[in-house]
């Protein structure tokens, strides 16, 4: 949207800018999948997790500075946060992860969250960030790696048909 198209609105508007919404949105969604908590995300930005939260959320707006240190942080592209960009990166091999991610103790770098994010390509398609979320903790708790590999196997053919 331009500024010439941006709605012509006399009343004031209120609750968060869905732009906001969706940049938290992917922050939230590629957090998730690298198993990085707000607490570790929040500690490497020098924020507080409650920082995080907001802008998770869309409460608060990412300042552009934040927003390269966050991506940095999740080891993706300003471009990937701000919707320009549909695929994220698998998540990194243990020697390869972003700080924050490696300061999650016992995080695997071949979860069934991350796998679940590497099959989602970080492009959400038409899916919600909370249906995105669910699939992704439903697919982590998937314990044999065969397993996982056919179900994401299973989703590309049934995205391919639809």
């Amino acid at each position: 949207m331009t500024l010439s198209s941006a709605p012509k609105s006399d009343g004031v508007v209120f609750g968060p800018d869905p732009i906001d919404v969706e940049v938290g949105g992917r922050i939230r969604t590629r957090r998730i999948a690298l198993g990085i908590s707000q607490t570790a995300l929040a500690k490497a930005l020098g924020l507080t997790f409650q920082q995080v939260q907001k802008y998770e959320k869309g409460a608060n707006r990412v300042s552009a500075s934040t927003l390269v240190r966050v991506a940095r942080e999740l080891g993706v592209s300003v471009a990937f946060l701000v919707g320009e960009e549909s695929e994220a990166p698998a998540a990194p091999a243990a020697s390869g992860r972003p700080a924050a991610s490696a300061a999650v103790s016992g995080a695997s770098s071949e979860s069934g969250a991350a796998s679940a994010a590497a099959a989602l390509g970080g492009g959400l398609g038409g899916v919600g960030i909370a249906e995105a979320l669910e699939l992704i903790e439903v697919f982590g708790r998937i314990g044999d790696p065969t397993v996982r590999r056919a179900m994401v196997q299973l989703l590309q053919t049934m995205a391919k048909t639809s």
